[in-house]
């Protein structure tokens, strides 16, 4: 083989097949309103919704490698509308319904030794908002209280100190709502607003250094219970339903330029759902789990 034969099959091996969806092994159980967390090269999906409604404890991981999955250690206790974030290879699972929309439980998981501890509450009952992790300190944006009503808070947990502190609030309460983080800013991104007779097309990035905000250009449309994940300087913005007026479950995929602050329009989904997660690694986008017609175990993949 020619020297150019190397070079050529080795940067075709490299590239893949971009902006394409593929279909990876299914989980175990098939749910929705989950969290998805990668650390290493396993992605663990914890919590959720099973299709008889019921809020679940099930945290399964996914090995991307082998393409397999297994069982972990159940969390401390059931929950769905969750938000997590991960701090090296502990796993923080905040808030969620149990029973209701919100609550103020803060659990961790060690995914070295496969155990689960409590740690500081959150100040107020949150669910169905979303979370990121900018070094040490996790960000726990929006979402509802236990009664459903939207909230614009913004509750920084401090994972060394084990305490919360109360940030610069979101100028939109919201919920259904999702984000991508890079770098120290925090994008946040659609939901649902006025008691979620609408699907919003926010962008608001929040500088976690400063404790700001600042509007950036709007989703092509109104979009909630989607899934975002961050690759680089882009943020993928999955699934959902929108836009308002007439909701419908989508398969759109919109990818976000943090530095051109613009947005195109990507592959879509392989199947349209909501309520799914997402999570990021080595240049792909998993999306799992969700709801399209009933509540699906699927598991998606986007190469980027």
């Amino acid at each position: 083989m020619t020297k150019l034969g190397i070079m050529a099959s080795q940067i075709s091996g490299h590239l893949g097949n971009p902006n394409t969806w593929t279909t990876k092994t299914a989980m175990t159980t098939a749910r929705y309103y989950l969290t998805a967390t990668t650390v290493g090269t396993s992605i663990y999906a914890i919590a959720g919704t099973d299709s008889g409604g019921n809020d679940l404890a099930t945290n399964e991981a996914y090995d991307t490698t082998a393409n397999t999955w297994s069982s972990k250690t159940s969390m401390t206790a059931a929950r769905s509308y969750s938000s997590a974030a991960a701090v090296s290879t502990v796993i923080y699972v905040l808030g969620g319904g149990s029973g209701n929309y919100g609550t103020t439980s803060n659990y961790a998981y060690d995914t070295v030794a496969n155990t689960w501890s409590t740690k500081a509450v959150i100040t107020a009952s949150r669910g169905l908002g979303t979370a990121q992790a900018v070094g040490t300190v996790i960000y726990l944006i929006n979402g509802t209280d236990s009664a459903g009503t939207e909230q614009s808070t913004n509750y920084a947990y401090d994972t060394v100190a084990n305490t919360w502190s109360t940030k610069a609030a979101v100028a939109t309460a919201n919920y259904n709502v999702t984000s991508g983080v890079v770098g120290n800013i925090i994008y946040i991104l659609g939901g649902s607003g006025s008691g979620g007779s609408t699907r919003l097309n926010i962008n608001y990035a929040y500088d976690t250094v400063a404790n700001t905000y600042t509007t950036k250009t709007t989703i092509p449309i109104g979009i909630a219970q989607a899934a975002a994940s961050a690759s680089g300087t882009i943020i993928y913005l999955i699934g959902g339903t929108g836009p308002t007026g007439s909701p419908a479950t989508l398969n759109t995929n919109y990818a976000y330029d943090t530095v051109g602050n613009s947005w195109t329009t990507k592959a879509t989904m392989t199947v349209a759902k909501h309520a799914l997660a997402t999570a990021a690694y080595n240049g792909k986008i998993y999306a799992i789990g969700g709801y399209t017609t009933g509540v699906v175990a699927t598991n998606y993949q986007y190469e980027i």
